[in-house]
């Protein structure tokens, strides 16, 4: 799959086109992730090229979370479906944080992923609690 043709005269493509099969993707962001990693899939994934893309940028950025402010030395990415939806979740058990008590200017990852996601038709939400660990939930709609 090609995320972006660049070339020195040419300008970036602006999103990678057809279908893909998010797992094998996945697999290759949880291989070279920051942290130990169990991958759990219960079916295949297959899903627009755009959405690939975005789901495997969150999984990237949620497990860099996790090997920066977890405490953990792993996490789960979990690869499913509910409800007529592809859902990856990438779960710790890390200490976890009070969402609500993060301040406006610390909210990046949480809300690039939710903007991410939102762009190209999907879903992302963050939940945590102290001493809970954290869970990041990004939804793809199947068909």
């Amino acid at each position: 799959m090609r995320y972006w043709a660049l070339a020195a005269d040419q300008r970036p493509d602006p999103a990678p086109r057809g279908d893909a099969d998010l797992v094998p993707l996945l697999a290759d962001v949880v291989r070279r992730g920051p942290v130990a990693t169990r991958f759990s899939v219960t079916g295949p994934a297959p899903v627009a090229a755009v959405a690939a893309a975005a789901i495997c940028r969150s999984v990237g950025e949620a497990l860099r979370n996790v090997a920066q402010h977890a405490g953990v030395a792993g996490a789960t990415v979990l690869v499913g479906y509910d409800d007529g939806r592809v859902v990856v979740e990438v779960v710790d058990d890390g200490r976890g944080f009070d969402p609500g008590a993060v301040p406006a200017h610390r909210r990046g990852t949480a809300l690039s992923l939710v903007d991410r996601m939102a762009a190209v038709g999907g879903r992302a939400a963050l939940t945590a609690r102290p001493g809970r660990g954290t869970r990041v939930r990004l939804e793809w709609p199947d068909g």
